[in-house]
């Protein structure tokens, strides 16, 4: 009994190990295509955040280029502030 449950781990493992090497390529590739569209819809968020602290609220840029910068790349919380950013000094609308 014990000898069928010792070659069943190694034959899940072995499968595993395949299923892992043939998805290692699109993983890296997709991963990286991914990270570049975050790192630019960051920085969209961030340059709309950025002119409505700036000239829509009329904050110091000492303390709006910071804090743009935390809050364009929390997941909702910057798509929020970019989007109100871009509607209050882009004139941007629904």
């Amino acid at each position: 009994m014990e000898a069928e449950s010792g070659s069943a781990t190694v034959l899940f493992q072995t499968a595993m190990s395949n299923i892992e090497k043939a998805n290692q390529g699109a993983t890296t590739a997709l991963g990286c295509v991914w990270s570049i569209i975050y790192f630019g819809m960051g920085l969209v968020a961030f340059t709309a955040i950025y002119s409505g602290m700036k000239a829509g609220v009329g904050l110091h840029w000492i303390i709006a280029f910071p804090l743009s910068i935390l809050l364009a790349y929390i997941p909702v919380v910057g798509s929020v502030f970019g989007v109100w950013g871009a509607m209050k000094v882009w004139g941007w609308g629904f």
